[in-house]
């Protein structure tokens, strides 16, 4: 071999050692230490997430199942009222008048405070909305004026939560 060839020789051996991948490029390594980073706070959040939804879930079935527990406390008062009424019956009517004439007015606060109102009905026009018309009566008034409420309709802050049973006016005969 002549000095050339040796020459040759060795220039193909450098040129096949900086082509040989003898170490991985720092960047590519890098990139992938971040990817299994993401993948892996990925996975936590996730599990993290799925773990809200239980705890959400868990909570709303709780108010669900309790959510009245404060109005039906304060509405157990009224009943304590009305119950301890009835024992004064045989004694003093006028007692009993008066303890019943309390527990609602008790009754009507709680509703306030529950945002619970009475849907005022008599003489106003009757609306299928609010109202069910449980009969007519001839009258004098416009038709369809509500004459008697039979049974109070309520109205749970803009919901209706019972409608009211009235008796409307037709034409005279």
């Amino acid at each position: 071999m002549t000095k050339e060839d040796v020459k040759k020789q060795e220039d193909a051996e450098k040129t096949v050692e900086s082509n040989a991948p003898t170490k991985i490029d720092p960047q590519l390594e890098a990139a992938q230490k971040e990817a299994k980073e993401n993948f892996n706070k990925y996975l936590y959040l996730r599990a993290e997430f799925e773990n809200f939804k239980k705890r959400v879930q868990k909570e709303e079935l709780h108010h669900i199942q309790y959510g009245i527990e404060s109005f039906a406390r304060d509405v157990l008062d009224a009943v304590d009222n009305l119950e301890r009424s009835l024992q004064f019956v045989k004694d003093d009517k006028d007692s009993l008048v008066q303890g019943i004439q309390l527990t609602l007015k008790q009754l009507h606060q709680i509703f306030d405070k529950f945002g619970i109102r009475p849907i005022e009905s008599l003489g106003k026009k009757f609306d299928p909305n609010f109202h069910e018309a449980v009969d007519e009566k001839e009258s004098d008034k416009e038709h369809g004026t509500i004459l008697l409420e039979n049974r109070k309709g309520y109205m749970l802050r803009d919901r209706l939560l019972r409608s009211a049973h009235v008796v409307v006016s037709k034409k005279q005969k």
